[in-house]
């Protein structure tokens, strides 16, 4: 199947070109820790993936490259992008990330720490909350 013609076609990945179930396992290291609630968008012809809650616990602030390039030819190479400059954002999850030219612009989240910041299912919540409040006065 041509995948350059046909872009919702799923490509299995797995770095030995073997018939193995769990992928995952033969991506050469280094790579990202599993999680969830990161950001992912796509910049010039990598994926990038920042953040998200996972492994320890913890709330992640790691930037990673996947060149998409790559994926025609089954080969899986992540690249770790060391912190660097005067300031690196803290870790997060529940946050969006999109390229602009050749920035990337990270906004919101949730840091486990910041009261200005509404954790994930709590808008909902507080959204309920409010509305229960509103009726409850009249």
């Amino acid at each position: 199947m041509d995948t350059k013609s046909d872009p919702f076609c799923w490509i299995k990945v797995n770095n030995n070109n073997d018939d193995s179930n769990d992928a995952d396992d033969n991506i050469a290291d280094p790579k990202p820790k599993g999680r969830y609630g990161h950001a992912v968008c796509e910049y010039g012809s990598s994926m990038v993936v920042f953040g998200g809650f996972g492994e320890g616990e913890k709330y992640m602030n790691d930037l990673w490259l996947l060149d998409c390039d790559d994926l025609e030819t089954g080969r899986v190479c992540w690249k770790y992008v060391q912190p660097g400059g005067s300031y690196w954002p803290k870790g997060r999850d529940s946050h969006c990330i999109t390229a602009c030219g050749d920035k990337l612009v990270l906004f919101g989240g949730f840091d486990g720490v910041s009261t200005r910041i509404v954790p994930p299912g709590e808008r909902a919540k507080r959204a309920s909350l409010d509305e229960n409040e509103s009726t409850s006065h009249y």
